[in-house]
């Protein structure tokens, strides 16, 4: 697994980020953490119900505050970190995003 963890430094009053300090300690037990979680079937570890089906209805229930009203969706790049437990990357990819997932569980 190749996850870093950052530690920020302000030696000689540059602000720098030393990857390796922490390692993958932090990361490991988060990942443990979550992995507890999944087996326990928490809600929110799982996408919960099914998104609509309408083109209209996916953007709410991806976008219930709006905040994407008017964002051309279609060809759009899109990263979704730590998003594999919800519907969010899947309703993006079908309103034609190109989306990218990142999450450290296999779960």
């Amino acid at each position: 697994m190749l996850v870093t963890a950052l530690s920020l430094s302000t030696a000689h009053g540059a602000i720098r980020y030393h990857a390796e300090s922490v390692k993958d300690r932090i990361a490991e037990h988060n990942k443990k953490m979550w992995e507890r979680l999944a087996k326990a079937a928490m809600n929110y570890t799982r996408p919960f119900g099914r998104p609509p089906k309408s083109t209209a209805g996916m953007r709410r229930f991806m976008d219930p505050r709006g905040r994407l009203k008017g964002v051309r969706l279609q060809g759009a790049r899109v990263l979704g970190l730590a998003a594999g437990g919800g519907w969010d990357p899947v309703i993006f990819a079908k309103l034609g995003a190109d989306i990218t997932v990142f999450d450290i569980s296999p779960t």
